[in-house]
């Protein structure tokens, strides 16, 4: 099964922070017919996390993209994206960048509406709601640099595991939480104490 490199990447980034954050995670899917079509890392709803936990691993993903493989985005979007991910009229690359390139790449579309959702469910108005997406996007910079050779990993991992002879078969294949990536996460968070 073939699967985009950055969006396994996205996807490593919202599980790997969300597993840091205490998030319970349950691994990624990936469906449609060429497996980039629709991905995404899920967590138990069983368990919702706070508000503030969802918006920070909502940005994980196209962060972890922006930081991990910036070569595969336009470089004006990538300075954009630098800067930040949350356009509003007082970004610096707002006007640079059209509004068609300011609907994110591929998920993160949906990531931003979550997001934005979440912080007005917290924040009683839109200025409140925007310094806290703003406050817990540096959050989210920061446990995907803390983080990013654990993304890396877990990216690596679900490449082999998008190779085994019995994905074919998989209706929507499923990349483990418990079974394959907290073992991994596990592994290189020792190796990095």
């Amino acid at each position: 099964m073939k699967i985009l490199p950055e969006v396994i990447v996205h996807e490593a980034g919202h599980l790997v922070v969300g597993h840091f954050l205490g998030v319970r995670e349950d691994g990624i899917i990936f469906a449609g017919a060429q497996a980039n079509e629709a991905a995404g890392a899920w967590y138990s709803k069983l368990d919702t996390p706070p508000l503030d936990k969802i918006i920070v691993r909502s940005f994980a993903g196209l962060l972890a993209h922006v930081h991990l493989m910036p070569e595969t985005l336009a470089p004006q979007l990538c300075s954009a994206y630098r800067h930040s991910i949350i356009f509003t009229p007082s970004h610096p690359y707002y006007t640079r960048i059209a509004p068609k390139e300011r609907d994110f790449l591929s998920g993160a579309h949906k990531d931003m509406e979550i997001a934005w959702d979440c912080a007005r469910r917290l924040c009683s108005n839109e200025s409140e709601a925007l310094a806290s997406l703003q406050s817990l996007e540096r959050k989210a910079r920061a446990l995907v640099g803390e983080h990013s050779h654990i993304i890396i990993h877990i990216a690596e991992d679900v490449k082999q595991w998008s190779n085994e002879p019995d994905r074919k078969y998989d209706g929507f294949p499923i990349y483990p939480y418990q079974q394959r990536a907290k073992v991994v996460i596990e592994k290189w968070s020792a190796a990095s104490q």
